[in-house]
């Protein structure tokens, strides 16, 4: 398998040597965010849109870059060839958004409920069955409507309804991607979350055919 580092880049550079900056960027020659280092690589032409990646994935990518510190941005590199064809077909897609929405009620909320000493609640959405469908995306965000509404901690709650509200309607394609911003979103504590970004960007990546 060929090492992500000394893969080329179209034109010449390698992918090694490539920096990730915050943002999109109208030009090529001013700097390329993830999205783009992965359009660039796929040989499109300049954008962060791209038909190649999976949407669902990259949506996540676009959020998860610009809220990375410059030195956590660079570890987004090795994901760059892996999204170049990632993107597959409806079912695989709406798994993904499953995922993502899983990780917004299973691992990010409970971090934000301890965060306000609210271990108890936050014990109880870990202890949810995972989101893998419809019915266990309804059964998790009426449990979560609960919690927030026990806790009341509020600050979480519209991300994470919006996280499991998404998936229970994974059919139309917006609410697959809210699925994912609301797992960007669903987290309290930025060191603890960048090692459980890269963890759901492999998990989703996992995903070669539906469940």
């Amino acid at each position: 398998m060929t090492d992500w580092q000394e893969i080329v880049l179209p034109g010449g550079g390698k992918l090694g040597d490539l920096v990730l900056l915050k943002g999109n960027h109208a030009k090529r020659e001013q700097g390329v965010c993830v999205l783009e280092a992965v359009v660039w690589l796929a040989g499109e032409e300049h954008s962060d849109q791209t038909d190649c990646a999976c949407p669902v994935i990259a949506a996540f990518l676009r959020v998860t870059n610009d809220r990375a510190t410059d030195e956590q941005r660079q570890e987004l590199r090795p994901y760059i060839p892996a999204l170049v064809g990632s993107k597959a077909g409806r079912k695989v897609t709406v798994a993904r958004g499953f995922v993502a929405a899983d990780y917004a009620v299973r691992v990010f909320a409970p971090l934000r409920l301890e965060y306000h000493g609210r271990k108890e609640y936050a014990t109880l959405l870990r202890g949810l069955t995972p989101i893998t469908d419809k019915a266990s995306a309804v059964a998790a965000r009426d449990a979560a409507r609960e919690v927030y509404r026990r806790a009341s901690v509020t600050a979480a709650y519209a991300a994470v309804y919006a996280a499991v509200d998404a998936a229970v309607y994974a059919a139309v394609d917006a609410a697959v991607y809210a699925a994912v911003d609301a797992a960007v979103d669903a987290a309290a504590l930025k060191t603890t979350l960048w090692p459980l970004r890269l963890e759901l960007i492999d998990a989703m990546l996992a995903i070669k055919e539906a469940r």
